[in-house]
């Protein structure tokens, strides 16, 4: 149980911070082991003491609830969904749609009309999150588009190809019903440059 409760803990935490530096990582570090590590060992010690003297019902939920909220966020980290919940923002909050060609931006954008034609597009596809060992990195064979969405929130990256994605921050995706149609967004672009 202190092992779940500091694993949620600590990626909680790191997902959090929108930059962080070397730093930020070591006051990162340093608050977990002086202050978090010592404060759920202490918990989970007079939780558990309470529990046992109750019974053991209480012992047993108090068990399974960390492993049952654990397995819904896996179940829902995995499931299929549409690729605009996965490249998600509030066209509201958009300072710029940024799309790459190479390394070079290929066209800048802070219109919201082109953040709700984007959005809409991108709704029509589902995808499915794969493990990152399953990413074959080479992509210079597929035709795809890269993406920055900057917003008040984090930037959001991802490239985008017909039959997968990589969202920089949640990782590698299949798309389910693909091909997605990149001639789209090529047209897309050449119309509002």
């Amino acid at each position: 149980m202190f092992l779940i409760i500091n694993s949620f803990i600590y990626r909680t935490v790191v997902m959090l911070i929108p930059h962080p530096n070397w730093l930020m990582g070591l006051a990162i570090i340093f608050i977990y082991f002086i202050v978090i590590i010592p404060l759920t060992l202490y918990g989970t010690e007079k939780v558990l003491k309470y529990a046992i003297s109750k019974g053991k019902a209480l012992t047993l939920l108090l068990m399974a609830t960390p492993v049952l909220i654990i397995s819904l966020y896996f179940y829902n980290e995995y499931r299929e969904k549409s690729l605009d919940q996965v490249i998600s923002y509030d066209e509201d909050d958009i300072h710029a749609l940024v799309f790459h060609e190479g390394h070079e931006e290929e066209w800048r954008t802070d219109e919201r009309e082109h953040a709700d034609k984007l959005n809409e597009f991108l709704s029509q596809y589902q995808v499915k999150r794969v493990r990152h060992r399953d990413w074959d990195s080479d992509v210079s064979n597929e035709n795809g588009f890269r993406i920055t969405i900057y917003s008040d929130g984090r930037p959001i990256l991802a490239s985008v190809y017909e039959e997968r994605m990589l969202d920089v921050g949640t990782g590698p995706y299949k798309v389910v019903n693909g091909p997605i149609d990149i001639e789209w967004v090529e047209n897309f672009i050449e119309e509002n440059r």
